[in-house]
């Protein structure tokens, strides 16, 4: 039951920051938003405040945004023609795609904020070097065992993902780490050598208990957004192994995410917020895939637009997003057929 309601939870907190980010932009621009729903199926909560209804559904897993010129109106009378000024259609091009990304952006946005109260509650935990490989770059540069590592700012320290990416990434490529000796800041230019496979080898493994850094306000904020860019990194490279047909191994979808906020939930709101800007991060990336049905399709819809100069026909949107929803399905029942 803790798990059911926890991914409940979740799922209408990250959609309906999703929904509100259209929601707002629409608004914003001037477009009539005819509902702004959470959930789907019959209506248990509905309120109408000028031209947008406000309700909440039967089935808490998901959520939409009705926009005029966009979507069918609930009512006939309330149809507007694409040239009324409240009709989606009726804005400029660059408007109509701010709508479309703002709800992936609201998505990373709301992770950088997790991550910020999750690192300002919590702190950084920086581990100390275990063993220094014999003739390694990390050998040469002066490391030594017990070394307490920090990253690339003694200021705002590394977590150890964030160490690994870093390293994985520099092969051959120098770079300052900060690091406590005895108690004291020094810092040593590293050049991981390469690997195999490219990415970069120091020579060190590392672990345990090192030190705590607590952060405040503004620092929590600079950690959370660059950690949620390592997750954007992460899943970007995930993204790319999926279209190279290697990496469904390595996804997850509804069952996967149910099973870790089992996993997760007994142990606190901590854990859980961080495991929900994890999901948020790949809700707004997976969303600015340029597949037609979700908001990276409606983008691509539009970038053809632009370059022809006239939109595609409700037909060709129609049979594109028919084509993207047989994708959609198919992604979804191999990446759930792997987890059970």
């Amino acid at each position: 039951m803790l798990t059911i309601v926890a991914t409940l939870l979740m799922i209408g907190l990250l959609v309906f920051v999703h929904e509100g980010g259209h929601f707002l932009a629409a608004k914003a621009i001037g477009v009539r938003v005819y509902e702004f729903a959470l959930g789907f199926g019959p209506k248990l909560v509905s309120l109408k405040r000028r031209d947008t209804r406000y309700s909440v559904r039967a089935l808490p897993l998901g959520g939409f945004v009705t926009l005029a010129g966009m979507d069918q109106p609930p009512e006939a009378e309330e149809a507007l023609s694409d040239n009324d000024p409240e009709s989606f259609q009726s804005r400029p091009l660059w408007q109509r795609m701010l709508v479309i990304a703002a709800g992936p952006v609201m998505n990373l946005c709301l992770a950088i904020l997790i991550f910020a109260i999750y690192f300002n509650q919590l702190g950084v935990a920086t581990s100390p070097i275990q063993q220094v490989l014999k003739n390694s770059p990390a050998q040469v540069a002066g490391l030594k065992e017990g070394d307490i590592l920090v990253g690339t700012d003694p200021k705002l320290p590394f977590t150890a993902e964030q160490l690994v990416w870093k390293i994985d990434r520099s092969a051959n490529k120098p770079f300052r780490l900060y690091f406590l000796r005895d108690g004291k800041m020094a810092s040593r230019l590293v050049t991981p050598k390469a690997k195999e496979d490219g990415s970069g080898l120091l020579g060190i493994t590392f672990g345990g208990e090192g030190k705590i850094f607590r952060l405040g306000f503004w620092s929590s904020l600079k950690q959370g957004n660059r950690y949620n860019n390592l997750m954007i990194q992460m899943v970007v490279q995930a993204l790319g192994k999926m279209f190279r047909g290697s990496g469904i191994k390595e996804m997850t979808g509804p069952v996967g995410m149910f099973k870790a906020v089992g996993e997760v939930a007994p142990h606190g709101i901590l854990p859980l917020l961080a495991l929900a800007a994890m999901i948020s991060t790949n809700l707004g990336l997976f969303n600015l895939i340029p597949l037609p049905v979700l908001d990276g399709g409606w983008l691509l819809f539009l970038v053809i637009e632009g370059i022809r100069g006239k939109p595609l026909q409700p037909q060709q949107q129609g049979v594109a997003q028919l084509v993207g929803m047989a994708v959609l399905l198919l992604l979804t029942v191999l990446v759930t057929s792997r987890i059970l």
